[in-house]
């Protein structure tokens, strides 16, 4: 078999670049060949990192190694590049996550992670770190996994004997291998479908069955229903738990053994829907305090200090430097 047509190969390198430019260069090719994070460095002077990608269609593999730091995919960033996709991370190295509720998670080498590009997370990366991630269109995984939430965000390898597969599947797939077998794309991604299905049949029939599939579920249904209303200004958990379906307590319960709760999730919406307000133009007519009510905030100074935890800014300073 032939490898398929349209596949594109890229590679950039610190080396041989202007030290004052290249970390601001590396920020950019990131934004073009996989997401817009947020990264942060010690020491501008000391940076380095090589990038290498193989894409075909929607779907990519990226290596990246370099020096030290930290990248945050903030909610700024969400509405600002906006992809429907999840990332398969492959680590060599150590390294750390801390996902949208402040929970740092360490990961040892050889680690396979699931992220949510949709949601915010952090990670912690060592020096001489080599990741390898693969993005995955949301569309594409969901033909194959049914609840993706149920294997995000954790070590794939320590769930099940699956994870372990895949591991040393992705081990061996760097964009350059890639590159030169005679086979096609989809052969690898139907291979990676099939272990991620496996892995979550593992975890259903070994790690909490049926009832924690139905948890997982009903928390989505419970998220769709504070996005679609979350604009409302008297909106409260009673409404959402009579939408989904279930008490007021269990609405709580299931929140609480994901992590979060419900006021912190409609917090996170409002924020999102306001910052994307403060940042389009078609909003500069309105007054920052009636952009706050429309994404649901009644209190001034509450909605003030919203913007600083999530965006560090002010709404006026954020509108200001767009």
């Amino acid at each position: 078999m032939m490898k398929d047509k349209g596949v594109s190969i890229f590679e950039w390198s610190t080396k041989g670049k202007d030290v004052e430019q290249r970390f601001s260069e590396f920020e950019d090719i990131l934004k073009m060949n996989l997401i817009k994070v947020t990264t942060t460095i010690d020491d501008t002077m000391c940076f380095w990192c090589d990038v290498s990608a193989i894409k075909s269609g929607l779907f990519s593999i990226t290596d990246i190694s370099g020096s030290a730091k930290r990248s945050q995919r903030s909610a700024k960033d969400i509405a600002c590049n906006s992809v429907d996709e999840y990332h398969l991370i492959y680590a060599t190295s150590a390294w750390g996550f801390i996902n949208r509720h402040g929970q740092e998670i360490k990961l040892p080498a050889g680690s396979v992670f699931l992220l949510d590009t949709r949601k915010e997370y952090t990670s912690l990366l060592q020096n001489n770190f080599l990741n390898r991630t693969l993005a995955l269109p949301a569309e594409w995984l969901a033909t194959w996994v049914v609840q993706p939430e149920m294997i995000l965000e954790k070590n794939l390898n320590e769930v099940s004997g699956w994870g372990r597969v895949l591991a040393s599947y992705l081990g061996q797939l760097s964009p350059g291998y890639t590159s030169s077998i005679d086979f096609r794309f989809p052969m690898i991604l139907d291979q990676i479908g099939g272990l991620l299905a496996l892995i979550l049949h593992d975890m259903a029939c070994y790690g909490g069955g049926a009832d924690t599939l139905g948890t997982h579920k009903r928390y989505q249904r419970i998220l769709d229903s504070i996005h679609q209303r979350h604009m409302n200004l008297a909106l409260t958990a009673a409404d959402i738990a009579r939408d989904v379906g279930v008490s007021t307590r269990t609405l709580h319960r299931i929140m609480a053994s994901e992590g979060t709760s419900f006021g912190q999730e409609l917090i996170r919406y409002r924020a999102q829907s306001a910052l994307r307000m403060l940042n389009s133009r078609e909003y500069d007519r309105l007054p920052v305090m009636d952009i706050a009510r429309r994404a649901g905030f009644i209190d001034s100074s509450h909605f003030y200090r919203v913007c600083k935890t999530y965006f560090g800014k002010s709404p006026g300073k954020i509108r200001k430097e767009r």
